[in-house]
């Protein structure tokens, strides 16, 4: 049997639980059983045809069928565990008791229990190792960059307002192409799409202190200039390799792309620059989470 268990989590292996494996291996010495528990989104609204909405765009028929959720579902603790975690990449707030300790986007807080660990930091490998190498990729400068033909591009699976409202706008005054299931048209590969762009406007679903996904850095690493909108708790992000929407006005935007469209060594700039400052620290984190279970193990 099994001495480290996932409960409430998505479907299947994939790298981030291989990730999360490798972290938590540890607390299962002496034969210990560790349940991590994550959050099950409840649907509250929309399902299918019942919610759906069309609008023109840009010359695009925008379809929403969007998943929008009130709420997570947080379950009880496993009472046959020795060691209760419970864990979430999304923006879920940890619940209030039940759980030795929460792992999430939130502030790391010792009387609360829980310690920072953003999205954006599971991406990229499926051990500690894996993910830490790629990582030092992020934070090099490029040394060779393209600047590409055409200038704008999103892919939007979330139909979040102020994403479709800076969408709309900048179409009145660049060139913007949209894609994903919002404006049906679906991409197989989206690197292999983000290496025909300039620019890639890549919004955080919200706007909440750490909530950080991988949409920068994949933007980043398909050779875009990422046009950001999001909460960088701790400060990662390099401001010199990235737009930052969060600090600007639309104005400000339009304007600072509009210098750029005519300034092809301003653009080089902004692409030779690494996207992330200092990498996070995955041992330090296994450590933290060790040490703060003390009183368990």
């Amino acid at each position: 049997m099994e001495n480290l268990k996932f409960r409430n989590f998505w479907n299947g292996e994939d790298a981030t639980k291989s990730l999360l494996r490798d972290i938590f291996n540890p607390l299962t010495t002496d034969g210990r059983r560790v349940t991590v528990t994550s959050v099950y989104p409840k649907k509250s609204l929309i399902t299918g045809l019942k919610s759906r909405y069309i609008q023109k765009f840009s010359g695009l028929e925008t379809r929403n069928e969007r998943r929008m959720f009130d709420s997570y579902q947080i379950v009880p603790a496993d009472q046959e565990a020795d060691i209760n975690i419970w864990y979430s990449a999304e923006n879920a707030r940890p619940p209030v008791e039940g759980y030795d300790l929460s792992i999430s986007c939130d502030p790391s807080d010792g009387l609360l229990k829980n310690i920072f660990f953003p999205y954006w930091a599971t991406q990229g490998g499926a051990s500690i190792e894996e993910v830490s190498q790629y990582q030092k990729v992020l934070c090099n400068s490029r040394e060779t960059v393209e600047i590409r033909e055409n200038s704008i591009c999103a892919l939007v699976g979330n139909p979040h307002p102020t994403r479709l409202h800076v969408l709309k706008v900048l179409a009145n005054s660049f060139k913007v192409d949209c894609y994903g299931p919002v404006f049906g048209r679906v991409i197989p590969d989206k690197s292999k799409l983000l290496q025909n762009y300039r620019f890639n406007l890549c919004f955080e679903n919200d706007l909440y202190p750490g909530y950080l996904s991988e949409k920068p850095f994949e933007s980043w690493m398909s050779g875009c200039i990422p046009i950001w909108w999001g909460i960088d708790r701790g400060d990662y992000l390099n401001p010199e390799g990235i737009l930052d929407f969060t600090s600007m006005t639309i104005s400000d935007l339009i304007q600072r792309i509009d210098e750029l469209e005519n300034n092809p060594q301003k653009v080089a700039k902004i692409l030779r620059a690494p996207i992330l400052l200092r990498p996070f620290d995955l041992r330090l984190l296994q450590k933290e989470i060790i040490e703060s279970l003390a009183s368990v193990l």
